[in-house]
């Protein structure tokens, strides 16, 4: 078994070492804040006067382009969402990613992140896609800071690096004037009890609103360019996702409400884009049918997507080939029962070593791996999910 553990087991992982480092990463980088001149956080999660919490920035790591770690010092700050921006490289543009953070989904990584709880995100498995297609994590944004990646390099508008590799950041430095002038959060997604918010200012894509209404005011938002899309669930959480779609050249912010659950919310969308978020606690299966609102219009009913698993536990397995105790060497092979191929994770607990695993579209890839004594065990991650596992020793 792993070394990773849901946030109920904390006091058994400590003193365990885990994994370090990366191979075929860009490394492991802290972005910038961009979020406030000091990196401090206005809200409960950043630098308060005690002194004793973290702002954004310090607890903030991302690994290359394509992979973010976000650090919880306790349970008490969750559950929280996390604003996540990517470049959706198949689509050619910016998104938004809301993502729960939970009790049920962060883990601990001792020897790495220390007495931390860990959420942690990757572009290409949520995107069901491999490692090498180009989809990144731009930047994320909790409590109403921001922090860019910089391992990417500064971004255009459409997420591609700019000509000479630099661009004005014009997104996340309006982002980051507004959040000074403001100092506080806006609700960019603001999930509640029978409640949705009329009119609610436009979202920036950054986790805050721009404070205008004009766009709405003066009829520039085309309704019929607003639509609900249902992606995926994961049964075992009982969670349903779904993203909004804006053809729209201007932002907006627009509501959900979940049928017999007495529960809605908000999401804001940036121009010609999309924002993905997830709906949890409905039922077992993750089924949940959501209308889309603009202020009283209903706009689009769609049904969760049952025929599609977020994480795609049943199609891929690890499993044990052979050990070569001479030689101190294990070899695994991961399978892939579906279509497309994916990208996993592995990590192996008590080293330093993560891999990631590029796995054909029904089909297998198989890897070799020091074993002292041909003694060593795989994990295989999807989404920050440990999906399977597996001892040589067996």
């Amino acid at each position: 078994m792993t070394d990773e553990r849901t946030i109920s087991r904390r006091d058994s992982l400590r003193g365990i070492a885990t994994t370090g480092t990366l191979i075929g990463g860009a490394g492991l980088g802290i972005g910038t804040v961009s979020a406030g001149e000091d990196g401090g956080n206005d809200g409960n999660g950043g630098n308060g006067d005690d002194g004793d919490d973290l702002a954004l920035y310090e607890r903030t790591a991302f690994e290359g382009c394509h992979s973010v770690f976000v650090l919880f010092e306790d349970a008490d700050e969750l559950p929280t969402n996390l604003w996540i921006q990517t470049y959706n490289a198949e689509r050619g543009r910016t998104e938004n990613v809301v993502r729960p953070v939970m009790a049920s989904n962060v883990y601990a990584y001792p020897s790495r992140f220390g007495d931390y709880y860990v959420a942690e995100f990757n572009a290409f498995q949520f995107y069901d896609r491999t490692a090498d297609s180009g989809d990144k994590v731009l930047s994320v944004t909790y409590d109403g800071e921001t922090v860019v990646n910089q391992n990417c390099g500064e971004q255009s508008d459409d997420g591609e690096n700019g000509e000479d590799g630099k661009d004005d950041g014009k997104d996340h430095k309006k982002g980051e004037k507004a959040k000074k002038e403001k100092k506080k959060e806006k609700g960019h997604y603001d999930e509640t009890e029978k409640t949705h918010e009329k009119g609610k200012k436009h979202d920036k894509g950054d986790g805050t609103d721009d404070g205008d209404d004009d766009d709405d005011d003066n009829g520039t938002i085309d309704l019929e360019a607003l639509s609900l899309e249902a992606v995926c669930v994961d049964s075992e959480t009982g969670m349903a996702r779904f993203r909004v779609e804006n053809e729209n050249d201007a932002s907006v912010s627009v509501g959900y409400e979940v049928h017999g659950a007495d529960r809605s919310g908000s999401v804001g969308v940036q121009p010609n884009s999309a924002t993905y978020f997830d709906v949890g606690g409905t039922t077992s299966e993750g089924m949940a049918t959501l209308d889309l609102l603009y202020e009283d219009i209903r706009l689009d009913t769609q049904a969760a997507n049952t025929d599609e698993q977020c994480i795609p536990r049943n199609d891929l397995n690890l499993f044990l080939d052979s050990v070569d105790a001479e030689n101190d060497e294990a070899t695994f092979y991961v399978m892939n029962y579906d279509e497309p191929a994916r990208s996993v994770v592995v990590r192996f607990p008590g080293t330093d070593v993560e891999e990631i695993i590029t796995v054909p579209a029904n089909g297998s890839q198989y890897f070799t791996v020091s074993a002292p004594d041909g003694d060593i065990t795989a994990a295989i991650f999807y989404e920050g999910v440990e999906i399977d596992f597996e001892p040589s020793d067996d």
